[in-house]
C-alpha cells in the first residue's frame, strides 16, 4: 500500500482508458523489486538500439514496402487503418516537409535463463510515453 501511495504521489499515475474519469488517477504498473540484468547483456542491449533505430527509420520512409506489407493489417485493424490513412495523406501532399525527424522507441527484452542471453520480444513506437516514468520508479524502488 505504501507503494501505491507513493506512486500516486509522485506523478506514476495515469488516466484509465476503459473507464475515464478525468478526476481519478490510478498508479502505474510497477514491480516492487527491480529485477537483476546482466551488465553485458544491458550492453548489448544498448549497443543494438543505435541499429534498430536505423531499420525501423529506413521501413518508415519505404513506402512501396509499408503498402504491400500493410494492405490486408489497414483493412481490418481500425487503429493502423487510420495511421495508414494520414500516411497515404502525407504521401499525397509531397510527402514529409520537415527537416528533422525524431523517433521514441522503446524495445523490451527477457533475459533468458537458460542462455543468460537477452532476448527482444518487443519494438515500441507508439507504447513509449511511460519512458518519464523510468526515473520516478527508481526513487520508488529506493
Amino acid at each position: 500500500e505504501k507503494a501505491k501511495d507513493y506512486a500516486l504521489m509522485h506523478g506514476i499515475c495515469m488516466r484509465q482508458k476503459d473507464n475515464f474519469d478525468r478526476d481519478a488517477l490510478h498508479f502505474a504498473p510497477f514491480v516492487l523489486f527491480p529485477t537483476p540484468f546482466p551488465r553485458d547483456e544491458y550492453r548489448k542491449s544498448v549497443e543494438l538500439q543505435t541499429v534498430l533505430n536505423e531499420l525501423m527509420h529506413k521501413v518508415a520512409h519505404d513506402y512501396d514496402f509499408l503498402k504491400e506489407t500493410l494492405k490486408h493489417t489497414i483493412k481490418v485493424d481500425e487503429f493502423t487503418g487510420r495511421l495508414w490513412n494520414i500516411y497515404e495523406t502525407i504521401m499525397s501532399e509531397g510527402g514529409p516537409t520537415q527537416e528533422v525527424e525524431v523517433g521514441l522507441f522503446r524495445s523490451d527484452y527477457f533475459c533468458c535463463c537458460g542462455s543468460k542471453g537477452i532476448k527482444q520480444v518487443e519494438f515500441n513506437t507508439i507504447a513509449s510515453s511511460f519512458g518519464c516514468v523510468t526515473s520516478k520508479l527508481v526513487q520508488l524502488h529506493k
